[in-house]
């Protein structure tokens, strides 16, 4: 005989993406019904969501239509859901957890009732954590939690970040407090990408269940435990539910000959739920030019989100000429090269280097007459 938990975190329903809010809410709303049947599919004796359900205290009645159904499918499943307030949907007075129709099997973890007993569930399953608020600053994540001998499973439950990844934040959770905790299992969230923070006992960020950011890597995430009551033994797995990816294609200018084969290298990779940044780094040429407008506007419908983020540098000598004496290029390169030379510190330079750069990308190999 076993019990199964299924953690997830920081879903962010309704959220106010970098990468167009319609698109990526359509997108999460759909993998959150499908983590909904996930852990339905798998039998899950109890749903465990670690924080920031919501993206903000405001939630449109889509939104909370989505939550009802959601949970309401859970109790028809006979499962029990265990909600913590995060950093986007902390517990006070606007809390979005006021406007839900909880059904009886949904529990909140509040500082009123930090912790549940679930005795029904086969030699009792334990769950309790420390719901954030607006008023909490540095606080310890796991701080007065502790397991409840009569459960044969203790988990605890925290929205925060492990010290060494920050040092300040609303809730902060120590390693040392993780190793001796006592729990069985520790459901983290707060940090967008899947992490495992401790083995024994395990302590895992599932991440994002889809990426809102560039710096969101590896989302997508649920966790699946399963535990022994014959051998005490706990089997976990991850288990993918997102679709959204953030790639980061970091290009150097130097072994390309022409723009042409930027073009090509994102042609191949067309993909309408991919999120693609482009680094360009190294130095530039005359025969090397692309307008960064003219592409994003070219190749952007292929994708959920395309971005270009220009490091390259012009090169240390370079001749106007290159880039024909009597067009716009080449008058504009002579212009700033000149002020170039009569920079007078590294700093002016560079700044001049970066206007160089922007503007013959803008005007184009050659210009016009």
């Amino acid at each position: 005989m076993s019990i199964k938990f299924l953690h997830c975190a920081d879903i962010h329903l309704g959220t106010k993406s970098e990468f167009g809010g319609t698109k990526v809410r359509r997108y999460i709303a759909e993998s959150f019904q499908r983590l909904v049947g996930l852990a339905i599919d798998e039998g899950t004796d109890l749903f465990i969501v670690a924080g920031d359900l919501f993206d903000s205290p405001r939630i449109s009645p889509a939104t909370s239509n989505l939550v009802d159904r959601a949970l309401s499918d859970l109790t028809s499943a006979g499962m029990r859901v265990v909600l913590l307030p995060g950093t986007h949907d902390a517990y006070d007075s606007s809390s979005p957890y006021h406007q839900l129709k909880l059904p009886e099997n949904t529990h909140i973890i509040t500082p009123q009732n930090p912790s549940f007993l679930f005795d029904d569930l086969p030699g009792g399953v334990f769950v309790c954590g420390r719901a954030q608020t607006k008023t909490k600053s540095n606080e310890n994540a796991l701080e007065g939690l502790s397991p409840n001998p009569q459960a044969a499973l203790n988990i605890a439950v925290a929205h925060g970040s492990v010290v060494g990844q920050v040092t300040e934040d609303a809730m902060l959770i120590h390693t040392e407090d993780i190793a001796r905790s006592g729990f069985d299992y520790i459901a983290l969230g707060h940090w967008h990408s899947y992490q495992q923070m401790n083995d024994r006992p395990p302590a895992i960020y599932p991440g994002a269940l889809e990426p809102t950011r560039r710096d969101h890597h590896d989302t997508g995430w649920a966790v699946v435990g399963e535990f022994s009551l014959e051998n005490k033994k706990l089997n976990y797995r991850k288990e993918r539910v997102g679709i959204l990816q953030v790639e980061t294609l970091p290009l150097q200018i130097e072994p390309l000959t022409e723009s042409a084969e930027i073009h090509s290298l994102v042609a191949e990779r067309g993909d309408p739920q991919l999120i693609l940044i482009i680094e360009l780094s190294g130095t530039t040429s005359p025969n090397f030019t692309l307008n960064r407008e003219e592409f994003l506007a070219e190749y952007s419908s292929s994708f959920l989100h395309l971005d270009i983020i220009d490091h390259t540098s012009p090169p240390e000598e370079f001749s106007p000429a290159d880039f024909g004496e009597r067009t716009t290029a080449g008058v504009f390169a002579r212009l700033v090269a000149e002020r170039m030379d009569e920079a007078s510190d590294d700093k002016e330079r560079a700044l001049l280097g970066e206007i160089l750069r922007e503007g013959l990308s803008r005007l184009g190999k050659g210009g016009g007459e």
